[in-house]
């Protein structure tokens, strides 16, 4: 089968076009379809235009998206379904939580992680249904809009390919500018804003680090490797462990990750990550504001943070602060207390 696999662009500036982070998703399943012997091209409209030529021959298209990159997304996905006919899957964190709104421009929308999901639907496509046993998947039985059971993850992640990102037209992986991996899957954090914990389980899933060092052992001087994870040191032990490994093998690149602020209480975390080229960590600040930390169930003080950002700025290490502006416990005076608070602590940037 051949299949082109998209993920949009935002039409507005956000943290993966301004700095160019290229996503997983698409290359990892579009790796994982290639494997089974399908025809597969990838687009990421972050790096480049999608080939209208390459959607007309294909026999399937897929369109990954998150909540900033829906109204593009679903423009994309009625484009291809009444102008060329096509069969649309959608997928991603957005599509997950709302899936009755995206089966309005879909054929099909799988609910949660896709890698196993993908490999049954387009078998089930190929084979002219049925589609009723393959969980995570909404979908329409004589237009009546029909939600499957959920899908658990994926529990063994060492299982996945390494993303071949040769599948984008035009791009050579050894010249990525930024290079994105995962090296893990869920967070046990409560949050109530964050999507992480339902999309992806409250339970840490990881990679084999030996298959991590290989991986990163193929990055060039040069590259900056994004690592996906939402919480890179959430268990520490092994974040020292892969650092550790990284600097005896002479890491040639520069990485940036998610992290908790709190890692500055780490001081011997805190040494590898800059001996192994640390550049750059995102934090999610959210609110300076207690009422609204407690509310979030963020687990954080307004101390902690602030201490936090210091520590981590004295060890050469730059910090791209994420804010949630607006929870019911904020005041003009509260959003203005945290506007100031990343202006005067010098936060490298900031969303």
């Amino acid at each position: 089968m051949k299949i082109v696999a998209i993920e949009p662009k935002n039409v507005r500036t956000h943290v993966f076009s301004a700095f160019k982070l290229p996503r997983l998703a698409m290359p990892l399943l579009g790796t994982i379809l290639r494997d089974k012997g399908h025809e597969v091209k990838v687009f990421l409209e972050e790096l480049g235009s999608v080939d209208e030529g390459a959607v007309k021959d294909a026999d399937l298209v897929l369109v990954s998206t998150i909540t900033s990159t829906a109204p593009r997304a679903y423009e994309m996905a009625d484009r291809f379904r009444n102008l060329y006919g096509k069969t649309v899957v959608m997928g991603g964190v957005h599509v997950s939580f709302v899936p009755d709104e995206a089966i309005q421009h879909a054929d099909f929308v799988i609910r949660g992680e896709g890698d196993e999901t993908i490999v049954e639907l387009v078998e089930a496509i190929e084979a002219g249904g049925p589609f009723d046993h393959i969980l995570g998947l909404t979908w329409r039985r004589n237009g009546e809009v029909v939600h499957n059971p959920p899908r658990k993850g994926v529990t063994d992640l060492d299982s996945l390919p390494i993303p071949d990102f040769s599948l984008i037209p035009g791009v050579n992986p050894k010249k990525m500018r930024i290079y994105p991996m995962m090296t893990s899957r869920g967070c046990p954090h409560a949050c109530i804003f964050c999507s992480v914990a339902p999309m992806f389980g409250r339970r840490y899933r990881f990679r084999d680090k030996a298959l991590l060092l290989e991986e990163l052992d193929r990055i060039e001087k040069g590259q900056h490797v994004f690592f996906y994870d939402d919480n890179f040191t959430a268990h520490r032990p092994r974040t020292k462990e892969l650092l550790e490994g990284m600097i005896r093998q002479g890491f040639k690149g520069s990485w940036s990750a998610q992290v908790r602020i709190d890692i500055y209480k780490d001081k011997e975390l805190l040494e590898l990550m800059k001996r192994s080229n640390c550049f750059l960590v995102y934090v999610g600040i959210e609110s300076i504001n207690p009422e609204t930390l407690k509310t979030y169930k963020k687990g954080l003080t307004y101390q902690e943070i602030y201490e936090g950002v210091k520590v981590l700025h004295k060890h050469g290490i730059r910090i791209h602060g994420m804010f949630v502006i607006g929870a019911d416990t904020d005041t003009p005076e509260t959003i203005q207390a945290t506007l100031d608070f990343a202006r005067d602590v010098r936060l490298d940037s900031a969303q």
